[in-house]
């Protein structure tokens, strides 16, 4: 998968295509998408941490053309919480598919919120579109975590043993 601002395809789904041509009839719907923890997973997942990479899955056909996918290329329009816009692009041949952003990429764009993916797709000539969202949590660092619950231990040793050194 490449990263890229701006392409030739994202200005034509910007500029001749508006979001409210999303849901027209001139689309077709993808079969299946949204979010799952890994590649090769089908089980949807909508709430990530800041150390997990999300993927979208797409199954594009419930029974894919006979002749299987070809000339297919896919433009995602990836919103972040704080409405910066982003522009993965790919293709595949294959009826099921994962993208993610690589590691380094997602780790200098990612933030806490709600992002929006909205997927367009064309099969030889066939348009498919959609759209789902997923949520980015922030959470403790592990080595945080640990800390805190060793400083609490340490503590309620220290409350028992005075409790024991009051009652002697």
């Amino acid at each position: 998968m490449k990263h890229m601002k701006l392409t030739p395809i994202a200005l034509f789904f910007l500029i001749l295509l508006p979001s409210n041509y999303a849901h027209a009839s001139f689309f077709g719907s993808y079969a299946e998408m949204y979010t799952v923890g890994s590649a090769g997973s089908t089980v949807q997942k909508t709430e990530f941490t800041l150390n997990q990479n999300p993927e979208l899955y797409i199954e594009f056909y419930s029974t894919p053309p006979a002749g299987g996918l070809t000339n297919q290329s896919n433009l995602y329009t990836v919103q972040s919480p704080n409405a910066n816009i982003y522009f993965p692009y790919s293709s595949s041949t294959t009826n099921q598919y994962w993208v993610s952003y690589p590691g380094p990429v997602w780790d200098s764009v990612k933030t806490v919120g709600t992002w929006t993916v909205t997927a367009n797709s064309f099969n030889d000539g066939q348009p498919l579109t959609g759209q789902t969202t997923f949520r980015v949590n922030a959470a403790p660092e592990p080595v945080g975590t640990v800390l805190f619950l060793t400083g609490g231990i340490v503590m309620a040793i220290c409350i028992l043993r005075r409790k024991k050194a009051l009652v002697v």
